[in-house]
Order: structure tokens, then sequence, then C-alpha cells
């Protein structure tokens, strides 16, 4: 595809908003936990992302099957139709890169980037919601400088006042170039917005074109326990289609259950998190994040969506 007809605007720091990353230095993490991880799995991600508006809340949904292209229901086309996000008004949050405010969008700022950056790109054919979508591109070779990691990624963090039970966050997805396996999402939850540990889920994506996830839980007494590499989901996304990805998290005990273009790939029982808790904080992170060489990943997004009850 050729982007060089396509507008791009970095994202960066809207005043009043803040973007933090626990224990400061995210780099220093990362190499932490790229030692602790066996060869193969992903790097875990560095470290819970904080610091946003108070929000408040619903939606589910999310495929593409092995070996067959399916089209994943959503209109391509540039027909002149409201803005995505004014219809789903109960949204604790809603993000498809044409509304909010520029350059950010309403996401927490900055956006981290190491040898991945973070555009809005208008006027690419096919965008769900023309004209804009998020891209995140690592060229190959880009991060063999720095220890194989790249990260291009945001963040919109929601702090509620009560505990919620459930939690959904849904997107557009499409990779066009992938050689190295990558994290595409993240979401963190915490019993407190400044605790110092929770629930960490991220949902990876390899060349051989399957996804799969890992997850960590921390707590302010014990070493993390992580899972680098978890079972791969049941169908994949096919590279250069566009995909809605879903994921919902319940609390009690801590279960997840992702879709993609609304048929269910994996519903488990969180290995991690054994224990009930109820959080105060999450957030979501998506982009893409590697700690292998050689990099060679182009991922777009678009139309997301957080709610929580």
């Amino acid at each position: 595809m050729d982007r060089r007809r396509s507008k791009r605007r970095s994202i960066v720091c809207v005043p009043g908003s803040s973007f933090a990353v626990a224990g400061d230095d995210i780099e220093a993490e990362m190499r932490a936990l790229l030692g602790a991880v066996v060869a193969g799995t992903i790097v875990v991600a560095c470290s819970s992302f904080s610091g946003s508006d108070p929000v408040t809340s619903t939606d589910a949904d999310a495929s593409s099957e092995s070996g067959s292209e399916v089209d994943a229901g959503v209109d391509t086309s540039d027909a002149a139709t409201a803005p995505f996000c004014q219809g789903t008004p109960t949204t604790a949050f809603c993000a498809s890169f044409d509304e909010g405010t520029p350059p950010s969008f309403d996401w927490d700022g900055p956006a981290i980037e190491s040898n991945a950056p973070v555009t809005v790109v208008e006027g690419e054919p096919g965008t769900p919601s023309p004209p804009g979508a998020l891209h995140v591109a690592v060229p190959r070779g880009a991060a063999d400088t720095d220890d194989c990691l790249a990260q291009g990624q945001i963040s919109k963090t929601f702090i509620e006042s009560a505990s919620f039970k459930k939690l959904h966050a849904e997107f557009m997805i499409k990779v066009d170039a992938v050689a190295v396996r990558f994290t595409y999402a993240r979401l963190v939850t915490k019993p407190s917005p400044d605790a110092a540990g929770g629930w960490d889920l991220w949902l990876a994506h390899g060349s051989n074109s399957a996804s799969d996830f890992g997850e960590q839980w921390t707590t302010p007494k014990v070493p993390p326990v992580s899972l680098g590499q978890g079972q791969a989901f049941k169908r994949y996304l096919l590279p250069g289609k566009w995909t809605k990805v879903a994921v919902d998290l319940t609390f009690d005990p801590p279960h997840f259950e992702v879709f993609f273009d609304g048929v269910s790939v994996a519903s488990r029982d969180s290995v991690v998190a054994t224990s009930a808790f109820a959080p105060l904080s999450a957030t979501l992170t998506i982009g893409a994040q590697s700690g292998e060489c050689p990099g060679d990943i182009d991922v777009s997004f678009d139309n997301v969506k957080f709610s929580f009850e």
C-alpha cells in the first residue's frame, strides 16, 4: 500500500493530561522482563500506565477463520455516515481518530515511541470509519541497535470511585506486516489507581498469523507471577484484513474472553490472578510492542470502545 498519499499527524501530549509509568524507568523494566521470559515468548508489557480522567460506562463483540478469508462485516465505503462515536453515548471511551480533540484524540499523552512511530493516517482505502486511523510501524532492523526492543503505544486510563465488576474493550485492527511476535493490546486493572500491583492481560500476534495472550499478576509483597505466552486463539488475524477484536474481563474470579468479529476465540480463567479482586482503575493500551529482531511490524487501529459496569 502506498502510504505516501496519506496524511500523517504525530500523537503528542495534550496539555493537562498525564502519562506515567510505574517504576519510572520503562526501558529498564522491559529489559529485566525480557531476560525473564523464555525464548520465543513475548516481552511482558513494560509497566502499568496510569493517570487520566475519571470516566464512567457498554458493548461487546468481534474473526478471521483459519485458512479462509472472512468478511469482517465492515462498511469500508467513503459514503457520508454519522461519525462513529456519536452512536455510542453510553460508552466510557470511544476513539475513531476522527472525532475528539486532536492531536491526541482524547487519549492520554504522549505516546510511548521507541523505534516505532505512532501516527494518525488519513485517507487510506478501507478504513472502517474514514478518514483517520492509528498507524504504528517498526521498520525491519529498526530495533537491532536497542536489544531488539520496539514500542509504539497509546493508552487511556479510567478511574472510578466504586469498583467495577466487568470490563469491555473493542477495536478494529489490521496487520499489514509482521515478522516477529508483538503485543497489540493490553489491559491493566488495579484495586486502586496508585496500587503497586494488579492484573495485566495482553494480546499478541505472530508471523504465522496466530494470536495468543500473556498475563501477569503483581502484588506489593511477592514477586510477579507471569505467563509469557498462552495457548493460541482458535482463529487468526488474516494479513491485510480489518478484524474487530473484543475483550471481556470479569473479576470474581478473574476471567477473560476474547472475540474476533463476534466469534469467541478464547474463554479462560486467569492462571496468574487466582483470587477475586475489585478494581477501581483500568488502563487500555493499543499499538505495537516487541522484544524480538528484526522488527518489521505494520499495524493499524480504528473504532476503539471501552466500557465497564
